[in-house]
Formats: C-alpha cells, sequence, structure tokens
C-alpha cells in the first residue's frame, strides 16, 4: 500500500524511465547538443532515446559513446559543414586522381544509351563516411541491437512507399540514422530491408509514442522545427524553406502534438535548415532552453545521475573495435572488379589492427578512382568467437559519364567545357576520355588514353597510371607587345606521360611531349613573329614533376602545405636563330620551377595563406611554356613582353575573414613580383622588373563553384585600377 501511494507521487518513484525525443530540423537539429549538455550538468537521467533526422543523428551519436564534449568540437571546427556540404574536400582522396581532375557542376551517368541524373542535389559520401565513423564500432560491439547502447535508441524513418513511419532498433546504426535524415531531393533516399526509406520528419518529426511504446514513463520532447509562417509573414527564402519543411513534415510543436511529459522548444527561429556554419549557435540555443527546462523536470524527476558509471560505458563503446584484428574483410556487390584489385587499393588488410583512420582513407581511396558510385561499409563483430568482419557493399559507377563545367571572368568572359568518359576493366582499368574547351579564353579538344594499375613491392606499394593524349588548343590573351592589345596561341601536343603515387599525398608525373605552338592575330589570324623566334615553334620536352599537397580546399580558406618541384628541359625540332642577340643555347633549354603555398586558418572565420613561386631558366623558352604569370587575384590573362625570361620570384599573402555565416569571405591580398628578362623591342640587355598590386574581393561559395567581385591596384600602364568579377572554378 506504502508502495502503491509512493508510484502516485511524482518524484518518488525509484524506477521511473526518462525519454528523450529529439526531433528533427535539419541545421537547427544540432541544438540537441546543447539540451544534452543542460541535462548532464544538471544530472537529469536518460534513459532511452528515439530521435528523428537531425534528432537521430544527435541522438544515436550520444548513445554509442560521443560525449558531449565531442560533439561540440564537431560544431565548432566546422565539421558538421563539412560533410553536409555538396563539395568535396579534394585532399580527402589518392593525389593521383586529383592532380587532372576538371571541378564538375554537372555530373550525370549514362546507362542504356540514356542520361541517369542523381536522385539528391547533395553528395552524400563525405556524410555517409563520417556516420560511418562515428557509430560502426559501438554498433559492432553491442552486436547491431540498439538497446545495449550506453543509452538505448530508436530511429524513426519513413517508408515512402508504404506511407509509414518505421522504427529502427537493431542492423546497421549508421545507416538507421541516415535513412533518418534522407531529406527529400537533397540527400539520397536509402534502400533497406524494410523498404526505401527517407528522412522520419515526413510522417513523425517528434518520435513521442516510438518511446512510450519502449516502456518511457517521463517523455521529455524537444522540438527545434519552427511554427510555420502566415501569410503576413513570409519576407524571405528562409521563410518559403520553412513553409516547406512543414509541408512535407507533420508540424511539431507543442500545440500539434500529445502524448509528452514535458516539451521544450529550442529557438531556432534566426538559423535556416540548411545553415550548419550556424552550428555554434545552435548548440548555445539547445543549452539555454535546456538549462530553462531543467526546474520544470526536476518537480517530477529527483533521480541523479550517475554519470562516472555512464561516462566509462560511453568511453568503451566509442572506440570499441579500435586496435582488434580484422579478422574477414568480405566484398560485396559489383562483380566487375576482382577482389585481389580492390584490396590493392586499400591499407587495411586481415589479420591485421583495425584503425578507424585508416579505413577512413581507404573509402576515399576507394571512391576517388573513380570505379565506384557508391562504398557502404559496415563492421560485424561476433563476442563468442571474437571475429571482426568488415564489409565493403560496392555499387560501380556508370562505365560511361558526362561531365560538365564553366567560369566566367570578367577578363577571360565565360567557358566552358565538357568531359564524356568510358571506363573498361579486364584485368587492368583502361578509361576513354574526351574533353571539349569552348570558350572566349579557351577552346580546345583533348581525346586521351589511361591505363590504371596498383603496383605492391615489398616494403613500398604505389599506385600509378599512364596516359596517351592529343591536345588541340587555341588561347587568347591580354597582349603587352607593342601595337597588339589581344594575342592567340595555338597549340598541337602529343603527348605520353606516367604517374606514380607514394603514399596519400605525394605524386611524381613523368611527360614526354612533341609541341607546336604559334602567335597569331585573333581578328586576321595571321602569324605573329618576335625577334629570334620562328612563326611555327616546334619542340620535344620532357616534364618532370614532384608534388606534394597537403592542403584542404573544401573551406574558404586553404589550410595546410603543399610544395611542387618540376623540372622541364627539351630542344627546338625548328631552332630560332636570334642572331647573336642573346648569349643563349638556340636549340636546347631549361627550366626549373619550385611552388609553396602554406595556409593557416587559427578559428574557423579567420585565415590566411603564403605562396611563394619562382623559376630560372636557361635557353629560349618555347612559347608554348612560357608561364603567363598573375601577378594578381584578379588574374588578367596576359602575354607579357618579358618573352625571354631567365628568373621570375612572386609572393603572395592573403588575410581572410568571413563576416556573415552563410560563407561570405573578403580577402586582403599582397602580392610582388620579381623578373629578370629581355624585352622583345631591345634584346641587347638584361632588364629587371618589380611589380607589387593589392587585391579586396569577396567570395560567396555558391552551388557553381566560388562567385568573386574584387578590386585591384597594379601600378601598371594598362591596368593600374580595375575591378573584376569571376563565377565558378578556372579550368
Amino acid at each position: 500500500m506504502i508502495l502503491l501511494f509512493a508510484a502516485m507521487i511524482p518524484g518518488l518513484r525509484a524506477e521511473t524511465r526518462v525519454g528523450l525525443a529529439l526531433g528533427g530540423g535539419g541545421a537547427k537539429g544540432l541544438a540537441h547538443i546543447g539540451i544534452l549538455k543542460a541535462f548532464e550538468e544538471a544530472g537529469i537521467p536518460v534513459d532511452m532515446i528515439a530521435g528523428t533526422s537531425a534528432g537521430a543523428m544527435i541522438g544515436a551519436a550520444y548513445a554509442a559513446g560521443l560525449s558531449v564534449q565531442d560533439m561540440e568540437e564537431l560544431a565548432k571546427n566546422g565539421r558538421y559543414a563539412e560533410v553536409f556540404s555538396s563539395s568535396r574536400d579534394i585532399s580527402s582522396i589518392p593525389i593521383e586522381y586529383r592532380v587532372d581532375d576538371l571541378p564538375a557542376q554537372l555530373d550525370i551517368a549514362i546507362r542504356q544509351n540514356r542520361f541517369v541524373l542523381p536522385m539528391a542535389i547533395l553528395d552524400d559520401e563525405m556524410l555517409n563516411y563520417f556516420l560511418f565513423e562515428q557509430l560502426s564500432q559501438a554498433a559492432a560491439a553491442v552486436s547491431e541491437d540498439f538497446s545495449r547502447l550506453a543509452v538505448p535508441f530508436y530511429s524513426v524513418a519513413a517508408d515512402v512507399q508504404n506511407r509509414q513511419a518505421v522504427l529502427l532498433q537493431s542492423g546497421s546504426l549508421w545507416k538507421a540514422v541516415r535513412a533518418s535524415i534522407a531529406y527529400p531531393l537533397a540527400i539520397a533516399p536509402v534502400r533497406h530491408e524494410m523498404g526505401l526509406l527517407m528522412d522520419g520528419g515526413i510522417y513523425d518529426n517528434l518520435p513521442i509514442n516510438a518511446l512510450r511504446t519502449k516502456g518511457a514513463d517521463f517523455i521529455i520532447a524537444v522540438n527545434v522545427s519552427d511554427i510555420p509562417p502566415q501569410n503576413e509573414e513570409l519576407q524571405g527564402i528562409d521563410d518559403v524553406f520553412s513553409l516547406l519543411s512543414n509541408v512535407l513534415a507533420p508540424r511539431s510543436d507543442s500545440a500539434a502534438v500529445s502524448g509528452y511529459d514535458q516539451f521544450i522548444q529550442v529557438d531556432c527561429s534566426e538559423i535556416s535548415l540548411l545553415d550548419f556554419n550556424a552550428a555554434v549557435e545552435a548548440v548555445e540555443a539547445g543549452y539555454l532552453a535546456g538549462r530553462a527546462a531543467v526546474p520544470k523536470i526536476r518537480r517530477h524527476i529527483s533521480e541523479q545521475r550517475d554519470m562516472n558509471s555512464f561516462l566509462k560505458r560511453t568511453a568503451s563503446l566509442k572506440n570499441a573495435m579500435e586496435g582488434h584484428s580484422i579478422d574477414e574483410i568480405k566484398i560485396e556487390g559489383d562483380a566487375r572488379y576482382p577482389r585481389s584489385y580492390v584490396l590493392n587499393l586499400m591499407e587495411s588488410r586481415e589479420q591485421q589492427p583495425f584503425r578507424m583512420a585508416t579505413l577512413q582513407r581507404d573509402l576515399y581511396r576507394l571512391s576517388g578512382s573513380g570505379l565506384f558510385e557508391q562504398i557502404m561499409p559496415d563492421l560485424h563483430f561476433d563476442p563468442s568467437s571474437d571475429k571482426l568482419s568488415l564489409v565493403l557493399h560496392l555499387k560501380g559507377s556508370s562505365s560511361r559519364r558526362l561531365q560538365a563545367g564553366m567560369y566566367y571572368d570578367s577578363d577571360a568572359n565565360l567557358n566552358l567545357y565538357a568531359q564524356h568518359s568510358l571506363k573498361m576493366f579486364s584485368g587492368q582499368r583502361f578509361q576513354f576520355r574526351n574533353r571539349l574547351f569552348i570558350g572566349d579564353h579557351h577552346s580546345g579538344l583533348h581525346p586521351q588514353l589511361q591505363l590504371f594499375n596498383v603496383l605492391q613491392i615489398p616494403i613500398i606499394r604505389y599506385r600509378m597510371s599512364s596516359t596517351l593524349g592529343l591536345k588541340i588548343d587555341h588561347y587568347n590573351y591580354n597582349s603587352e607587345l607593342p601595337d597588339i592589345d589581344r594575342i592567340g596561341r595555338r597549340d598541337l601536343e602529343l603527348t605520353w606521360s606516367g604517374l606514380s603515387g607514394f603514399g596519400w599525398n605525394t605524386l611524381l608525373l613523368l611527360s614526354s611531349s612533341v609541341k607546336r605552338s604559334a602567335l597569331i592575330h585573333p581578328s586576321s589570324g595571321e602569324l605573329i613573329e618576335l625577334k629570334g623566334r620562328s612563326p611555327d615553334d616546334w619542340y620535344f620536352i620532357q616534364r618532370n614533376t614532384l608534388i606534394y599537397d597537403r592542403v584542404h580546399r573544401q573551406l574558404p580558406v586553404l589550410e595546410g602545405l603543399s610544395a611542387q618541384v618540376q623540372l622541364n628541359f627539351g630542344k627546338h625540332l625548328d631552332p630560332s636563330d636570334p642572331a647573336g642577340a642573346l648569349e643563349l643555347d638556340r636549340q636546347g633549354f631549361a627550366v626549373i620551377q619550385a611552388d609553396l603555398n602554406i595556409g593557416f586558418r587559427p578559428i574557423r572565420s579567420f585565415g590566411g595563406s603564403f605562396r611563394l613561386e619562382s623559376s630560372f631558366s636557361r635557353g629560349i623558352l618555347p612559347l608554348g611554356e612560357y608561364t603567363v604569370f598573375h601577378l594578381s587575384e584578379s588574374g588578367h590573362f596576359t602575354f607579357h613582353e618579358a618573352v625571354f625570361s631567365q628568373k621570375r620570384l612572386t609572393a603572395r599573402t592573403t588575410i581572410s575573414n568571413r563576416f556573415l555565416r552563410n560563407d561570405l569571405w573578403a580577402h586582403l591580398q599582397f602580392s610582388g613580383h620579381m623578373l629578370h628578362y629581355y624585352r622583345q623591342q631591345d634584346m641587347s640587355q638584361k632588364k629587371i622588373s618589380t611589380l607589387q598590386s593589392i587585391d579586396l574581393f569577396l567570395r560567396y561559395h555558391s552551388p557553381l563553384g566560388p562567385l568573386s567581385y574584387g578590386l585591384s591596384y597594379l601600378p601598371h600602364e594598362k591596368y593600374p585600377f580595375s575591378s573584376w568579377a569571376s563565377l565558378g572554378f578556372t579550368f
């Protein structure tokens, strides 16, 4: 009788099971981190968690062993913004696959002579690998039973074919979360044994009933979604997007749901659905709302959470498989590529310790190879036999693809490119690739045949490829030659190249070419003959390049170190006769170039970089090899009058600061340039030129690439002050 009476009094029941329902809301859902932080500080017990969409992502991470501090750090360092970005940091893939990559703004597969569009706008590769990294080890440790995690967890997804919400409580934890956050059109749906699954918010944005069915006695519901704006409140695109999200998902505010014991509404009205750059602000909003709710919760829940035992449990889960021997690596899915070929692209090996960092590199290497459209990894652990299995389900990419890109520059105007590729595999990987360039600055055609292979040598393992190609190009430049405002250049080149990738960031590139270059008047098409130069410059050239690249390029500020050393030498096949004007070798030539780039970002909203470029040449460089230097950020596409240059040194320092959340950055760049050269008008003596420039420009990172507008000052008779604009990645 006494026990029955005690159970009727709030706060006296010893077995009260507290359930936490975390609702969806895109970037607003990062506020759940702040809620968990407030609850930990107050000792509020959490006995089970159910999450939808972003709520599933945060709830699963917490249940899998990530601490509040871990997730706060991910918010501060911009990791959430990175994984939900549609652009991939190319430094995450092996260097041999990024050295000749062109930034495609359109990428379409071709199957059975039909174009196949992607299932979503955003590329989900980084998101998939991020969720796998955060959640897979804990799931393997509990034999994929979500109720055995540090906190029992349940993910809600939408079965759109049967028009119902489904509760995921076992199996692959990261895939269960990935299904729950598959927002229509933005993130691709997940094919699951329970159907084609999409964002759980479509049918159940605040999973209160799921907790009740699992035995929760006291349910705390946390809503981060906004109340949909009324007609008179619609002011801008954020309001329209908020309205649209409430069309796709039922309302989850306190007036629209029931069954909870405590409702917490987090004010995230200033954060848009996809503004993951506002992660820190979202966490703070959740923390404030959580702290405000603690006194109300304490009226009903008197139990104090044992944080010590909870933290011990989470510490053992987060990296549970780290260091355990990999007993088996299973390759499933596409059968076109032999298991041995796939394993040769990986560092992870059977009977070696499992390392998540190593496996992450393997996943990006496989993705970067271009062989696979999707890679779905999983870890399985059998406690009875102490056996750890790594499973890779591979979906091969289409053998034919069409890619396209563009950039606009106020100096180079509009330039387009398209690339058609055909991949084949017959013991080795072959690729036929055709590139077409059309534009005011560059027009050309580049057909290529490539062969890829992976070699295993004791101690050293490296990847290599060789390419046979033809290049036909036409360029237009501003001219600094007397009486010529614009100048054209025509190139014809037959080339063979071979490259070897060592490790992750080091590349050796060797190429041999026979090339013809000629300068022409763009209007008349007539050849331009320079002093000491043949109008048709035929030559052989051998290029040898060593590249080291550890620069992260996804963020507007470059971060890391890159260096490049290039030694080129060759011979004029139809040597010019400068009539003794220069004390130079008239047939042979050589040039060595060295570039160094250092980027830093002490905080996410501020950074800078320093770049140093130098070259030294002997002999008369061919017209097609003369480096057209860009002194300032405005990058005037200029054919410099210093046709016979011997020494060049350029230094650039850039300071960058973000002053708005939506990736709008201000950059201030100082450049200096020193050149030793012979002038075209007077080749009797060497000249020394020194120039400095200043650029101030704004850059917004749009889906089509960087959108920039800037002002430049350059003490030059043709370009003293100028304004410029550009859109897209220059190729």
